[in-house]
């Protein structure tokens, strides 16, 4: 189907598609006619959403994600049922607290029908000069009593309490601005008002509330979550506190760095300290040998030995003074100095007493070799006290190494504990804060202003009495011609005879119009058409065939006309002054004497016994006198059984021919296949009943009358959407 054909269609139903419309929108012009007249009241509502009018107006990038969120948010506010719940409460609280009608709250009317429904058990829950206590008084019977008035007055479709009716009201951003334009219309002017009065005070308070319990919940828990980490935190540093008591820690990180530092030098000095006690034992190793050896003396008496020890004892003292004391007591190691040199002295006056002959017959070398001897001794006892007490020292040190290293350990896993605490301590502190400038600039941005107050509106809206005429109009339009090309779409008659071609795969001759037809002259046109395209292809069949030729037509079910069809060749045929003889085997008719009439079949010299016995048209046609020149056979429908599928066989040209609005099934198909096996050659198909309209796939252009601009249209719309 293209454009030509849908043009064509439409027209064809021209008259419907003008008549519809108009019938559509009479009957909705009486049903609309006495609509009653409707009040439109406004508001607009300024949020602060995306101009950000809060504490975080600065630096703060805006969100688009967040801000549309925020503002489907609100439009779903508007739209939700507790807020139309409690407009219809509060709406009806007010209109029952009045004594009478009132042009800013309630019309007569209004009031009237108002008065009569309520009950006056509903009545009595009105307080009068009380808002909030009437409103909790409807509000508790609407919760506690599913089967009362005003719980079906809710949920039902009353046209101005209903949770249906409130949810009418329409709010919608205007462009990407902060502000949202509410508008609710009703029939009466104060209805309208005052439920858009009461809506945006009850969004309002439901928003504040709302983001109030959002953020109040967030600081809450991060106020919680404080206290629980301060305690930790607390603990953790009173544990980390009684450790270092426990272990004499003040600055762990200080004290090891001065033992470190200590104990490095303790490690040099311990060294120089004993090279110049190995080096002083050398000495007096070699002096002692050196002496013994040339003067034959023993130094190792008693009293010498005596006073050594005595010496050893007091530079042990000296050295744990000068090591571990040399500060704090210097008189002491001033005392001890100067025993020290006491003691020296008698022993060199033990040594000069008791060698005194030896060094008088020995000379001067003697009493130098003894001197340097007593010096050697007083380096070498020095040396080894002070080197065992810087052992000692180092030993000392080299525990207090051992002890700290756990206490190492302990003190960082305790200050890895506080800091990931502290830490945590500090995030949360950060959110708390956060969460509390939230709330401040949530106070400072939901408290939306009312940019325009809801007005009592005094002229009725337009009527859309027109508009409803127009859309039910244009709808009904628009649906019968979706219908007709639905129809068009999903019609499966043969109607053309491209179809026919495409259907019966054989070759299809014409087709012939129905003779009842707008189109009287394009379908005599097509007919006479058809007809010469039938007697081209006898006149090439004719050249070698016998005389007669024999045409027979054949359908596959009744009323396919098949007699029309005969009838349309014979007259061809005469006009060519060709000598045509038809006869019916299909039914009993005549036609001006050139159809046989059938005869009773049971009689042997009948032609129809003659038909159904014969095994060839040469046989059947035997007994004429003068053989015509054509002889056109009309048998009975396939699908009523072949009489004799042997003579069909022997037919110059066969016809069969099928109804333009036949709708093609298998049925059709299958007895087709048949026929083609039994008649094999020279066998064509033809197209009756057809419609002028569908025949110009075959025909061409088909001259009509039609007007100067139709011509043009259809040689434009033919370019560019081709033929059908």
């Amino acid at each position: 189907m293209n454009l030509v054909t849908i043009l064509k269609l439409l027209y064809s139903k021209l008259t419907y598609i003008i008549i519809i419309p108009l019938v559509f929108g009479f009957i909705t012009f009486l049903i609309t006619r006495n609509l009653p007249e409707r009040y439109t009241s406004t508001a607009t509502l300024f949020t602060g959403i995306t101009s950000n009018t809060g504490l975080e107006m600065l630096g703060t990038r805006i969100d688009n994600v967040q801000t549309l969120n925020e503002y489907n948010n609100i439009l779903s506010i508007l739209k939700s049922r507790s807020l139309a719940e409690e407009t219809g409460l509060r709406l009806l609280a007010q209109h029952l607290m009045q004594d009478g009608p009132n042009g800013l709250i309630i019309n007569e009317e209004a009031f009237s029908e108002l008065m009569e429904d309520t009950p006056e058990d509903v009545k009595r829950l009105i307080v009068k000069g009380d808002m909030e206590k009437s409103y909790h008084n409807l509000r508790y019977n609407v919760t506690h009593d599913k089967d009362g008035y005003l719980y079906k007055l809710l949920n039902e479709d009353h046209p101005h309490y209903s949770v249906e009716a409130i949810n009418k009201l329409n709010s919608e951003r205007i462009g990407a601005s902060d502000l949202i334009k509410i508008s609710y219309d009703s029939d009466d002017p104060a209805i309208a008002y005052n439920t858009i009065k009461f809506a945006t005070e009850i969004f309002n308070n439901k928003y504040i509330v709302l983001k109030k319990n959002q953020s109040s919940n967030a600081i809450a828990y991060f106020q919680r979550k404080l206290r629980e980490l301060s305690a930790q935190l607390q603990a953790a540093e009173q544990k980390l506190l009684e450790y270092n008591i426990a272990n004499n820690i003040i600055n762990y990180d200080e004290q090891t760095e001065q033992i470190t530092t200590q104990q490095e030098k303790i490690e040099v000095r311990l060294q120089d300290v004993k090279m110049e006690y190995e080096a002083a034992g050398a000495v007096v190793k070699k002096l002692e040998d050196e002496i013994e050896a040339r003067y034959k003396i023993n130094l190792q008496n008693k009293q010498i030995i005596d006073l050594r020890r005595q010496l050893v004892n007091m530079n042990n003292e000296i050295a744990q003074i000068q090591v571990y004391d040399s500060e704090t007591n210097p008189q002491k190691l001033q005392q001890l100095i100067l025993r020290r040199a006491q003691l020296e002295r008698r022993i060199q006056n033990n040594i000069d007493s008791t060698y005194t002959t030896d060094s008088k017959t020995q000379g001067v070398e003697f009493q130098r070799m003894m001197a340097e001897w007593l010096t050697a001794i007083t380096n070498y006892e020095s040396n080894a006290a002070y080197y065992k007490s810087m052992l000692e020292r180092h030993r000392e040190f080299m525990s207090q190494y051992k002890e700290l290293a756990p206490v190492g350990a302990t003190i960082k896993r305790y200050e890895r504990e506080i800091n990931v605490i502290e830490n945590e301590y500090l995030n949360v502190l950060n959110n708390l804060n956060v969460a509390l400038q939230k709330e401040q600039n949530m106070e400072m941005v939901t408290d939306m202003k009312m940019m325009d107050e809801a007005t009592l509106p005094l002229i009725p809206n337009k009527s859309r009495h027109l508009l409803y005429i127009l859309i039910v109009s244009i709808f009904s339009l628009i649906f019968y011609i979706a219908a007709l090309l639905a129809i068009e779409i999903l019609d499966m008659r043969i109607k053309t005879p491209s179809n026919l071609s495409r259907l019966s795969e054989m070759e299809v001759l014409g087709a012939f119009c129905s003779p009842v037809t707008n189109y009287q002259a394009a379908a005599d046109h097509i007919n006479k058409r058809t007809s010469v395209f039938i007697f081209e292809k006898i006149r090439e069949l004719a050249t070698t065939s016998n005389r007669p030729m024999i045409i027979q037509i054949l359908s596959i079910w009744d009323q396919a006309g098949k007699v029309e069809t005969a009838n349309y060749i014979a007259s061809e045929l005469k006009d060519r002054d060709w000598n045509v003889k038809i006869f019916n085997f299909a039914a009993v008719t005549s036609n001006n004497g050139e159809t046989t009439v059938n005869e009773d079949p049971a009689n042997p010299y009948s032609l129809t016994y003659r038909y159904r016995n014969s095994d060839t048209y040469t046989e059947l046609f035997s007994y004429l006198r003068t053989n015509p020149e054509v002889i056109i056979s009309i048998l009975p429908s396939v699908s009523n059984g072949i009489d004799n599928s042997v003579i069909i066989k022997t037919a110059d040209m066969s016809l069969v021919v099928f109804d333009g609005m036949l709708t093609w099934h298998e049925a059709e198909t299958m007895h087709l296949t048949k026929l083609k096996a039994l008649i094999g050659k020279s066998f064509f198909t033809l197209l009756t009943n057809g419609k002028v309209e569908y025949m110009e796939d075959m025909f061409g252009e088909i001259p009509k009358d039609r007007s100067a601009f139709r011509k043009k249209m259809k040689q434009l719309l033919t370019r560019f959407a081709g033929r059908p």
